[in-house]
């Protein structure tokens, strides 16, 4: 049975399979299998808790060398969680290579690290810890990952921000053009409903902390911001917030920087959820395209057993509201549910996304536009996780290669977690 946990955690478990399905996990040999749908899935690595790491949290980010990142929530030296490398194999054929580059201790270095790591163009990687930093308070870090100065050095990592209040920096942080670190949490704050924060740069390498809104100020303003972040080209920052709005059931917001440069930042509340076939409680991230359109999800209310929706907002003409489109609406087998993610293939002009739950034990989906206006967008299912060797529990968003090939995280199941790639 799925459980979700309380709101202070913040993460989702599934109950232990049987000894039986994990001694199946732990003998397959053979890497690469053809599950549904006629894709090839092929397991890149499967997480065993320590050293290497437990349940891999918010997919993978590449470098210009085809390694991937990712973190584990749990695992590593410590059990506090891990930053983790795979590297292709050398040859065609041959095996992939995980390495753990950092392994959380608690206390000041940070615990359980979340969501999807960013890497700047000096190679450094970025993230957050839901837990550790402040003695007093455990609410959380934000990191930096410096890649090793010579061949076989070690990753020099230092925490740049500690949470003094509230707790989970969840979501993610993102990067602007000038070094500056954005990120949410989801309490804390003013008014205790979340803030969103900006991390400055300073010329020694160190960074000031601004908040830029507390959220909850008004009875229908957004609450609990949930996911990451996405911003402009003018400087707007967009998200979700699992609470607020008209019917308390989640808003898309935008954050306008001050006109002066100084000051308060405002919030304009796209979308307020009101249930039913629109959906409900976004829980996900945020696609921007290059027309100002903004793609994300709502993970209840619509569809088969309130599965959610994926949804489309297009900016006004003029001063009137953003237009909401529902894209697609998810049944038992296709996705839906808690922590979906979507990625804009601007290439392909298709999204790929992720479904914690949906079919056996989550899916891998593609969602393409219509070849007409006015006709309907198309979902198909890539992989259908089985909870076995494949693993389960898809979590972040999908990342692929100049070839088409698809990489990803999958949460739980056999061993602690896998890494994937899927061949269309």
């Amino acid at each position: 049975m799925w459980t979700r946990s309380s709101a202070a955690r913040c993460f989702i478990r599934r109950n232990m399979f049987s000894l039986v399905l994990f001694a199946m996990a732990l003998i397959f040999v053979s890497t690469t299998a053809n599950f549904a749908n006629a894709q090839t899935f092929t397991l890149l690595h499967m997480f065993t808790g320590s050293p290497d790491g437990a349940n891999p949290f918010g997919g993978l980010v590449a470098d210009r060398n085809g390694n991937y990142y990712g973190t584990t929530e749990y695992g590593g030296v410590h059990n506090y969680g891990s930053i983790f490398e795979l590297s292709p194999p050398a040859l065609s054929g041959g095996a992939w290579t995980e390495a753990v580059i950092w392994s959380f201790a608690g206390g000041a270095d940070g615990s359980y690290p979340s969501f999807q790591l960013v890497m700047d163009g000096g190679g450094r990687l970025y993230g957050e810890t839901q837990g550790g930093g402040s003695a007093a308070c455990g609410c959380g870090t934000v990191f930096e990952l410096a890649p090793p100065k010579e061949s076989g050095g070690n990753w020099a990592k230092r925490v740049i921000y500690t949470l003094t209040s509230g707790d989970h920096p969840y979501g993610g942080v993102i990067l602007d053009s000038g070094g500056s670190v954005y990120g949410t949490q989801v309490h804390g704050g003013t008014f205790g409903l979340g803030q969103a924060f900006k991390l400055s740069p300073n010329a020694n390498r160190s960074f000031t902390e601004t908040t830029l809104y507390n959220f909850g100020a008004t009875h229908a303003d957004s609450k609990q911001p949930f996911g990451p972040l996405n911003m402009d080209s003018s400087g707007n920052l967009y998200g979700v917030s699992l609470y607020g709005g008209m019917r308390n059931l989640g808003t898309v917001y935008r954050l306008t920087p001050p006109a002066s440069g100084t000051g308060s930042w405002s919030n304009s509340i796209l979308r307020t959820f009101i249930g039913g076939a629109s959906g409900c409680s976004p829980e996900g991230n945020l696609i921007l395209d290059s027309l100002g359109r903004l793609y994300g999800t709502a993970t209840g209310c619509g569809g088969v057993a309130d599965n959610g929706v994926i949804f489309q907002l297009t900016p006004p003409t003029g001063s009137g509201p953003w237009v909401e489109s529902v894209l697609h609406t998810f049944g038992a087998t296709d996705g839906g549910g808690a922590y979906p993610s979507l990625s804009l293939d601007t290439k392909a002009e298709v999204f790929y996304g992720t479904s914690y739950y949906g079919g056996l034990y989550g899916v891998v989906f593609k969602l393409a536009p219509p070849a007409a206006a006015g006709e309907a967008w198309s979902e198909s299912v890539l992989h259908t996780f089985t909870g076995g060797v494949d693993g389960a529990g898809p979590l972040g968003p999908i990342v692929w290669d100049a070839n088409g090939v698809l990489y990803g995280t999958g949460f739980e199941a056999a061993g602690k977690g896998v890494a994937f790639s899927i061949t269309p």
